[in-house]
């Protein structure tokens, strides 16, 4: 099977569509370029590239999971929060736009760095970690009843 990137980005759409898969476009190309750790950019610049078969094997079980609804950020094991990339699995949940609101909320009041602050639940640290990145607080503490969560937590801390 020899099929072009632009081929193979349209019949992953195809099937993400087919599968309900809301953002099917978007998830189909972010697919490809978590394959083959390109950007946006690297992908248009290989837009005509004919593929190997390996490839498109690799590319259609990344869709597949996606179709069966494993969300984007568990395949790809990130998600953006803050401005900062946190790594996530199945043992947290996604951090979402919505609860950075929380944390600009939290900035916004800051009167005192001193102050210190405990995240309950904290999951994959993505709350505790930008308050402590973006807001130059003395003590950050993060905890979870879940130790999956805690490794996910850690992890994240000790990239940033």
């Amino acid at each position: 099977m020899s099929l072009t990137l632009k081929e193979l980005i349209k019949i992953g759409q195809t099937q993400l569509e087919e599968a309900g898969v809301a953002d099917a476009a978007i998830d189909a190309k972010e697919l490809y370029c978590f394959m083959m750790g390109y950007d946006k950019v690297a992908l248009m610049m290989h837009w005509q590239d004919v593929l190997q078969d390996n490839q498109c094997e690799v590319y259609f079980d990344l869709v597949q999971r996606r179709a069966q609804r494993t969300p984007l950020q568990h395949i790809t094991g990130a998600q953006e929060f803050m401005g900062l990339s946190f790594y996530v699995n199945e043992h947290v949940l996604i951090p979402r736009q919505d609860t950075e609101t929380l944390v600009e909320l939290v900035l916004q009041e800051q009167q005192e760095p001193e102050k210190k602050l405990l995240d309950l639940c904290t999951g994959s640290g993505c709350i505790a970690i930008s308050l402590a990145v973006k807001g130059g607080y003395r003590s950050v503490t993060a905890t979870d009843l879940s130790e999956e969560a805690l490794k996910v937590a850690e992890r994240n801390a000790k990239m940033h």
